[in-house]
């Protein structure tokens, strides 16, 4: 019995890291509204506001690619709030489109900085 004990803490606390990775933070880079009647932005990771101007939304998209980012969505009352160059924190479900970015659902939104 004393021998599983260390395993059990070992897996608990395994258990409860990977619940943190359903969050992710980066720079707004670009605002979709209505689209499928959803309103979507691109959140690309470790970028800066300076890096995501004058870039086209392709562009946008294959710098999210490179550095792991995602299109969210998420209800239409928060995404008027939202600014480009915003950094924010979004907290998911877990799932996500097999698209390149992926898309998700965001559960939460903090806006670290405007």
């Amino acid at each position: 019995m004393k021998k599983l004990i260390p395993f059990i803490l070992f897996a608990l606390v395994l258990g409860s890291c990977s619940q943190s990775s359903n969050q992710q933070e980066g720079i707004v880079a670009l605002k979709k509204a209505d689209v499928n009647n959803l309103t979507e932005i691109l959140l690309i990771p470790n970028t800066s506001e300076d890096e995501i101007s004058n870039k086209n939304a392709e562009e946008l998209e294959d710098m999210a690619k490179e550095k792991d980012g995602a299109y969210y969505h998420f209800p239409r009352e928060e995404y008027k709030n939202l600014k480009i160059g915003s950094k924010i924190k979004v907290n998911w479900d877990g799932s996500q489109s097999s698209s390149d970015p992926p898309l998700r659902t965001a559960e939460k939104i903090t806006v670290v900085s405007d």
